[in-house]
């Protein structure tokens, strides 16, 4: 506080004024003022916690990025679930049409192409595992491809010549030059 004494001598005044002054300003300035050295530590804290501040706010985006990733991650698995479970309630439905199909009477050849006709979204299973209104449905289908219902029709078997292993079928072929040549002369 010299520089205060500086000041009051330039303006003039005389030596017992200034240290009159200057007593009155020491014993008032601390409770008015910070000292230099409790300034510094103040500022040391500052820099300390605004460090701290930035490193919790690199955290704080860390942890921002991992909840994106963790919801985009959630809402895969949910949508894997979904479709897994959709899946799976499908393959029952598909299932039930075709047993459904098959105790109809339907065509063993074509059960699948007519399973296939059916919304899997649509069908809804009753607890036993049946299709719900079942009736009603295989009677319109019925009625739209009605070939493909009732017992298949037997292929004829029209029998015919087996030919015997090794040969063409003639029972009189000879299987060598020296047969054919016995044949050709027999038969003269």
């Amino acid at each position: 506080m010299e520089f205060l004494k500086a000041i009051l001598k330039a303006q003039g005044l005389d030596d017992e004024k200034i240290e009159a002054i200057y007593a009155v300003a020491t014993k008032e300035a601390p409770k008015h003022y910070i000292p230099k050295d409790v300034y510094n530590a103040k500022v040391g804290e500052l820099a300390t916690v605004t460090a701290s501040l930035e490193a919790k706010d690199k955290e704080l985006a860390a942890a921002k990025e991992f909840e994106g990733k963790y919801n985009t991650t959630i809402t895969e698995f949910t949508n894997y679930k979904t479709g897994v479970e959709k899946e799976k309630a499908n393959a029952q439905k598909k299932a039930a049409v075709v047993q459904g199909l098959k105790s109809a009477n339907a065509n063993p050849d074509a059960v699948d192409l007519l399973a296939s006709i059916f919304d899997l979204d649509k069908v809804e299973l009753d607890e036993k595992g049946a299709v719900k209104d079942w009736d009603n449905q295989l009677k319109s289908l019925k009625e739209s491809k009605a070939g493909l219902f009732g017992t298949p029709q037997q292929k004829p078997n029209y029998g015919g010549f087996n030919p015997p292993a090794g040969g063409s079928g003639d029972p009189g072929e000879p299987k060598s030059l020296g047969e054919a040549v016995a044949q050709f002369y027999s038969q003269k």
